[in-house]
């Protein structure tokens, strides 16, 4: 989920399965070799993955990526409508293709995603208590 400066969502939703990231990877390859993005992620090469999903963005929706200052993951955005804590959680965050294995957001694979700054806080743990419950929950979710 893109977010601006204040959390408002930029653009709308989008299925990660659809069409938009299609030649993607292979134009990320161009710029930066297979090897060399397996060797920084480790992580298989998925057409949805974030990385291929920010570069369709920057393509599609240039003016998204302009606007955006924060990328949370689907869970990481529920848990900021939850408690107002906005955070990148690390296993999600592996799973992105834009983490380094020094578990660092990857600058230059960024880039040649089209973005020319980190939208990601530092990863935190799994299971990390992130604040108390900032909103009223329906009686159906409480059971």
């Amino acid at each position: 989920m893109l977010l601006d400066d204040d959390y408002r969502q930029v653009g709308y939703s989008v299925c990660y399965r659809d069409r938009r990231t299609e030649g993607m990877v292979e134009k990320l390859l161009a710029r930066i070799p297979r090897r060399e993005i397996y060797r920084r992620t480790g992580i298989q090469f998925q057409s949805f993955n974030t990385l291929y999903q920010l570069a369709a963005t920057s393509e599609q929706e240039p003016a998204w990526i302009k606007a955006a200052r924060h990328l949370l993951m689907l869970p990481d955005y529920l848990h900021y409508r939850l408690c107002g804590v906005p955070a990148n959680e690390y296993t999600n965050s592996t799973t992105t293709q834009l983490l380094n294995l020094n578990g660092e957001w990857d600058t230059e694979l960024l880039a040649a995603a089209g973005v020319n700054r980190p939208l990601m806080g530092k990863p935190i743990d799994a299971g990390t208590t992130l604040g108390p419950l900032t909103r009223r929950l329906p009686a159906a979710m409480k059971s």
